[in-house]
């Protein structure tokens, strides 16, 4: 069979709107179905699939295909990976496809890898329900309030405390022990010799969408750092695409209507186990674009639960813009003063945290409640409160909802639209302190922490020149260090950033036990366009020197044509400056 053929087949057995419709919810309209667009922010659905011609376009964004574009698209593959996933997931007999040989490696290590993850899955769930050892996570579960049920429901399991369990395990089966490095689920000593990851750890298998296990969490049992381990970014594992829980939430999400957002695995387990279902949990990182995307595929309608304190108004402040491009309008739930969604349904049950909808507040006025408590009032307290939201302003790109919130904050405050403007407005040039050029060795600093917190950003600064400005030695040889895993692996993680070099290993310790030279609570595109900024006007600065040594050259020389054509082009890019 040849590839044309093993996509019309595909195409013959697979219904685009079933597809789709398990991804975002769809509803007829006409000939035709329409939703909200997964692939940019939609506010009024413009996502229209023709069951007719098996297709489907965005007016909003342009985007448009059949069943296997969708698929490529939503799930970053390749054509010849999509066709494979498509024919396993529906069970399509294409085993005679043909693909390219890259195409073949790629599909087949991410298939190794799943697969992989499925073994260890089965061993993690055989520890915590049949051996013995597995009696004090089991013992844990209970105290927890969570039933068998539910725990088979997430298939939870236990990795025990030694550290070759699983690696002996997997060296039985024959399974290629670097390979369960590439998965995340073992790690190489000095030596060469393999250990276990998780170790001691109640296990919270992470599914995608379509049911397979990509990673996996562990939660301490006794005490230990860290408390959560989660699996390391693999080729198959991101944790800005994945929401914990949505594979087995996801319909009763889309039946209710709305959804709640919970940051701990417990938490969504506990409210499960009390019957709220329409919940999903974040993987102990901050939610990105792309989790708003996903989460409005299923209803438009969230809740967020946050705390009340400093870390949940910053991760409302950091939260909020991407709710708000994506024409998304959730309200927060703040339990009371020292509950969680766990604690809180197992005191009071399902009826009274359901109740707590009514309570909640939309997310800008939470922001601003509980920025304006405290801070406290007065034109000391709104000078800083002005501050603390001029982020969530900087971030926001529909110019009707910036005016919006600008009246309400006006309203709250009783400072006129045109004064805050202004604050804003000096506010946002200072956010960030990367804007001394000047101070070569700051900036070189500033910039090398960026990159280790944010290095989604590194291609970008490097297609800038950034490291043209490393001209201390140990920033510069961290910088090649870090470049050379970017340009092998594609990515890097800051616990992967271990060095031989013990000038290195300073540095970088150094910068992750220090508070970044930049301010967090600036959205990281924010920070990036002004080093990229800064990185253009060094290299105007720089054409400038070169300019006026060459024009001071010409004169030497009596070349005074040459002097006052360079001088002219002076002129010009001082002008640009």
């Amino acid at each position: 069979m040849s590839l044309r053929e093993a996509v019309q087949k595909l195409k013959r057995e697979l219904n685009i709107v079933d597809v789709i419709g398990e991804y975002i919810n769809l509803k007829r309209t006409g000939r035709n179905y329409l939703g909200l667009c997964p692939f940019h922010s939609d506010r009024k659905p413009s996502f229209t699939v023709s069951e007719e011609k098996q297709i489907f376009r965005c007016f909003g964004c342009g985007v448009g295909g059949d069943v296997i574009g969708f698929y490529m698209k939503f799930h970053n593959l390749s054509f010849g990976e999509a066709v494979k996933e498509l024919a396993r997931r529906y069970n399509i007999d294409i085993s005679s496809l043909y693909s390219s040989r890259q195409e073949d490696q790629t599909s087949e290590k991410r298939q190794h890898l799943l697969v992989l993850n499925e073994q260890a899955k089965r061993f993690f769930e055989q520890m915590l329900w049949v051996a013995k050892g597995g009696q004090e996570a089991r013992d844990y579960i209970a105290q927890r309030g969570i039933s068998r049920d539910t725990a088979r429901a997430f298939g939870l399991g236990f990795a025990p405390a030694s550290y070759d369990s699983l690696a002996s395990h997997l060296r039985l089966s024959r399974v290629d022990l670097s390979l369960a490095v590439e998965a995340g689920l073992l790690a190489v000593r000095k030596d060469g010799s393999f250990y276990d990851r998780f170790r001691q750890r109640l296990i919270f298998p992470i599914y995608d969408l379509n049911g397979k296990i990509v990673g996996f969490g562990g939660r301490v049992i006794e005490r230990g750092e860290p408390k959560y381990l989660n699996t390391p970014e693999t080729a198959v594992y991101h944790k800005g695409r994945l929401l914990y829980g949505l594979f087995q939430t996801r319909s009763f999400i889309r039946k209710a209507g709305f959804g709640f957002v919970v940051e701990g695995y417990m938490d969504l387990l506990a409210l499960y186990e009390y019957g709220v279902r329409e919940v999903v949990a974040t993987l102990g990182t901050a939610l990105t674009s792309y989790h708003v995307r996903l989460m409005k595929g299923f209803t438009s309608n969230w809740f967020l639960v946050f705390d009340a304190d400093e870390a949940g108004v910053k991760a409302a402040c950091r939260t909020a813009p991407l709710f708000f491009n994506e024409g998304v309008y959730p309200r927060v739930i703040s339990l009371p003063e020292g509950e969680d969604p766990d604690s809180y349904v197992r005191r009071y049950g399902k009826e009274a945290f359901l109740r707590e909808k009514e309570r909640a507040l939309p997310l800008f006025d939470f922001i601003l409640k509980t920025l304006k408590n405290r801070i406290g009032a007065g034109p000391e307290g709104y000078v800083s409160l002005i501050r603390e939201l001029a982020p969530v302003f900087e971030a926001l790109k529909d110019p009707v909802l910036y005016e919006l919130y600008l009246a309400r904050l006006s309203e709250e405050t009783g400072v006129g639209v045109k004064a805050i403007r202004q604050a804003l407005a000096r506010g946002l040039k200072a956010t960030v302190k990367v804007t001394n050029p000047e101070d070569k060795r700051y900036f070189e600093r500033t910039v090398l922490e960026f990159l280790v917190f944010h290095p989604e950003f590194f291609a970008e600064l490097e297609a800038e020149g950034v490291e043209e400005i490393f001209t201390q030695d140990l920033y510069r040889r961290l910088y090649t260090e870090l470049s050379l895993l970017w340009r092998t692996k594609g990515r890097f993680d800051i616990e992967e950033l271990s060095f031989a070099d013990m000038e290195l290993q300073t540095l970088i310790s150094e910068i992750l036990l220090s508070p970044p030279a930049f301010e967090e609570e600036v959205p990281p595109s924010k920070v990036a366009e002004e080093i990229k900024v800064c990185l253009r006007k060094r290299r105007q600065e720089s054409r400038l020197l070169g300019l006026i040594k060459a024009i001071k050259e010409a004169e030497r020389q009596g070349r005074h044509e040459e002097a006052q054509r360079l001088l002219q082009k002076y002129q010009e890019l001082r002008c640009d400056l």
